[in-house]
């Protein structure tokens, strides 16, 4: 009688397993046939980017640069991508990726570094996204990744007389008492510290400041679910933007004062869509515009800076109708180095360092007076710290002050600043593909 009830319980219990495992797997069943579901819809709703689609994106936070590659990378959109009259990627949106590869730096860059008492052995970090978190969707993605070293120059900022050397020296003045006073309110004090100190030293740590840019560029189409629904394009014949409009382009057509040529012909398209007043799309994303090089100038010696400028001539659109109109140039991405400035007609011209006078007589008196406190007041300005104002510090500090060590120091600082900023070839205007600019459109 036991042995009946044991058996009866245990094949109770084999048959509880047995329908238990049924409905787990008819539960995996329909949870598989969801997914496939939402996939197929996604596929249906979704939107197909090409290949060459740019990403401009900004990393979120400090990354090391060390020996070893494979550290995880995140990053920001901060600028949104449309297709067509369709918001397909928001700005926020993020990015997922990794170091692909750690080169060494040599040649000129090398070079220059040393120059800088910067014995650091330096190195460049190959960054590659793989996957793109959308919060309601994760799409994995090949991408070609560049560093994108530029912000906007817009005509009317920044224009008019340069400081003089009084002025140039008392807005410097003024920056540090603000700094200063902005440090002692701030949280991080030891942190903000070591981060002054350390890019000054012969050696320290390398890595990338947070806010960084990168321009990936997807090398495989890939399908996502917009960010936005359609806007609604004007009425028929309405698509000619008024006189005076405004519009985001990006340049297709790589841009050098140094290389390019009168007459050479420029190519960009519209990286936002331009609507009316009413909302609607008068241009769509990918809108071409056609133009020419009117005037090109090289560098040259003593710190003068190349010129370029182009016109847009005509506006292509998606159909391959075209529209005659005029183009200028009113903004455009350059380095914070070349101290590029437009003018009313859209000329681009790179300018000589505004801060060169106050470096170069800052560096002057690291060589009459070299103290400890000259060497670190020469190195303020200059835009790549390097490790000469702190050896000439060490030196005076060690040595005492009017001694040949520290003297040879502030003398190789000094002839270092003349030549950099007075003597030596100007920058050029550089503006790479996918440089992003900002057009007024007229009709003509």
């Amino acid at each position: 009688m036991v042995r009946s009830i044991g058996a009866e319980r245990g094949r109770r219990g084999k048959r509880q397993s047995t329908i238990r495992g049924y409905k787990m797997r008819k539960t995996l069943r329909v949870l598989a046939l969801l997914e496939l579901g939402c996939g197929w819809a996604a596929a249906q709703t979704g939107v197909r980017l090409p290949a060459g689609t740019l990403l401009r994106v900004s990393l979120e936070q400090r990354l090391p640069v060390d020996r070893t590659a494979g550290r995880l990378v995140r990053a920001r959109v901060v600028d949104p991508v449309y297709e067509g009259d369709q918001l397909v990627i928001p700005r926020g949106a993020e990015v997922v990726g990794r170091v692909a590869e750690v080169k060494p730096v040599r040649g000129r860059e090398r070079a220059g570094a040393w120059a800088r008492a910067d014995f650091t052995p330096l190195r460049t970090a190959g960054l590659e996204f793989s996957e793109l978190d959308l919060g309601n969707q994760r799409v994995a993605m090949a991408t070609k990744v560049a560093p994108h070293d530029g912000q906007m120059v817009r005509f009317g900022v920044g224009l008019g007389n340069q400081p003089g050397f009084f002025r140039s020296f008392l807005n410097q003045a003024k920056g540090s008492v603000r700094s200063v006073g902005h440090w002692f309110k701030s949280p991080g004090k030891m942190r903000s510290i070591k981060d002054y100190v350390e890019p000054r030293l012969p050696l320290h740590p390398q890595w990338i400041e947070a806010g960084t840019r990168y321009d990936a560029e997807l090398t495989a189409p890939v399908m996502v679910v917009p960010a936005g629904a359609r806007i609604e394009e004007a009425a028929d014949g309405g698509f000619v933007p008024p006189d005076g409009a405004v519009v985001r382009a990006r340049l297709l057509t790589p841009l050098d004062s140094a290389t390019a040529k009168y007459g050479d012909k420029v190519e960009a398209e519209l990286s936002e869509p331009l609507l009316n007043a009413g909302g609607q799309v008068l241009l769509p994303e990918g809108t071409k515009l056609d133009g020419v090089v009117s005037q090109a100038r090289p560098a040259r010696k003593l710190a003068r800076g190349g010129v370029l400028r182009f016109n847009i001539r005509d506006v292509r659109r998606v159909d391959g109708e075209r529209e005659a109109m005029e183009g200028t140039l009113l903004g455009a991405e350059s380095p914070a180095a070349n101290e590029v400035k437009i003018d009313a007609e859209g000329g681009s011209t790179a300018e000589a360092d505004r801060h060169r006078t106050l470096a170069t007589v800052l560096a002057l008196r690291s060589f009459f007076d070299p103290d400890g406190d000259s060497f670190v007041v020469s190195s303020m300005p200059e835009q790549k710290p390097g490790g000469i104002g702190f050896l000439g510090m060490l030196a005076a500090v060690c040595s005492g002050a009017g001694s040949p060590v520290p003297m040879g120091f502030g003398a190789y600082n000094f002839m270092h600043s003349l030549v950099t900023h007075w003597l030596a070839r100007g920058h050029e205007v550089d503006y790479p593909r996918n440089t992003a600019i900002e057009l007024r459109l007229g009709l003509r």
